[in-house]
């Protein structure tokens, strides 16, 4: 089903409908630039100065929002504001879970409960959003940015990065997340957490004789795309010590590639998530290129999980996918 953009009488007029349903009060103003849209100077972090007050204006990707007391009926569109709802004890009554539960990983599984499917990530159910009566909404900036406004005039709606962000972008979400639910010190600590794991995760791989420069790839059943030092993953194995085999370029943080390409990449370890059994890979193992790429030729080609290392990010997606890379390298003979 495709919804059209509200004019904003209509918007108006909903928002005013909404929220005498919802007992809420609500404010989004804000555009929908280029700047916003990756993440930038309107989420860096937000103001913690708004952390505690029963009236706070949240400053986000799309804007500003109002968000009054302490949110309990949170809905979100990604795995990782799920994952940031539940390190702070807020179970979300509806998650955009593209169908199927499985695909979040399971600790986060674990800490949200029941709640109610919303469908596909990417366009999520507006109707089903609409029967839980939200009284706050978490979207992605850039794969939700379409129904912002029908959105924003059911109940108050942030924009935060996580598909197109990279670590710094995930935790500058990740406060903005608390300051809307009105925890920000149980937010800091599970950052504070984070860090200090990563910390440790450092020090293991500082103890390889040589840290290769690592490559994260989804391989698709005809794509397969190279993830660069400005996404999300490739910042995370940044952040333990392993230089990205592709530099950051946040224009586009991620690109197919073919074989030749990868050929002159050269990484010196590779960490693939395969969407499909066959994929590019399965052809280029045949071929004499592939295996001299330095990668494999020393037996770090690792299969690794989709749902930890491409679909969820957050606090909870960046340790497990720096443990798994930690072990993985440690382990290769």
């Amino acid at each position: 089903m495709k919804f059209s953009i509200l004019r904003p009488a209509a918007v108006a007029l909903l928002l005013v409908t909404s929220l005498a349903a919802c007992g809420g009060t609500a404010g989004s103003t804000g555009s929908q630039g280029a700047a916003g849209l990756s993440g930038g100077a309107g989420e860096a972090g937000g103001d913690a100065g708004q952390c505690g007050k029963t009236e706070r204006t949240i400053t986000h990707a799309l804007g500003t929002t109002t968000v009054t007391g302490d949110p309990s009926r949170v809905v979100v569109t990604e795995f990782s504001f799920a994952d940031g709802a539940g390190l702070l004890g807020v179970r979300p009554v509806g998650v955009a879970d593209d169908s199927d539960r499985n695909r979040i990983i399971q600790p986060i599984r674990e800490r949200l409960g029941d709640y109610t499917s919303l469908g596909l990530r990417k366009s999520p159910s507006l109707p089903v959003i609409a029967s839980l009566r939200p009284d706050l909404i978490i979207i992605d900036a850039k794969r939700n940015a379409d129904v912002y406004p029908q959105l924003s005039a059911m109940a108050p709606t942030i924009a935060l990065t996580s598909q197109e962000g990279d670590l710094a972008a995930n935790i500058a979400a990740m406060r903005v997340l608390g300051q809307a639910l009105n925890r920000c010190a149980e937010m800091e600590k599970a950052v504070t957490g984070l860090q200090d794991k990563l910390a440790s995760i450092k020090t293991r791989i500082d103890g390889l004789p040589a840290k290769p420069k690592a490559l994260f790839a989804v391989a698709a059943d005809k794509t397969f795309s190279a993830h660069n030092g400005a996404a999300f993953v490739p910042s995370v194995l940044s952040a333990i010590g392993l230089e990205p085999a592709l530099p950051a370029d946040q224009s586009q943080p991620q690109a197919d590639m073919g074989l030749e390409t990868l050929v002159a990449t050269a990484p010196e370890a590779m960490f693939i998530a395969n969407y499909t059994p066959q994929n590019p890979i399965t052809a280029w193992r045949a071929n004499k290129l592939f295996a001299g790429i330095p990668a494999v030729a020393s037996n770090r080609l690792f299969s690794v999980d989709p749902d930890v290392w491409a679909r969820n990010r957050g606090v909870t997606a960046a340790e497990m996918v720096a443990e798994q890379a930690a072990d993985l390298l440690l382990n290769a003979k």
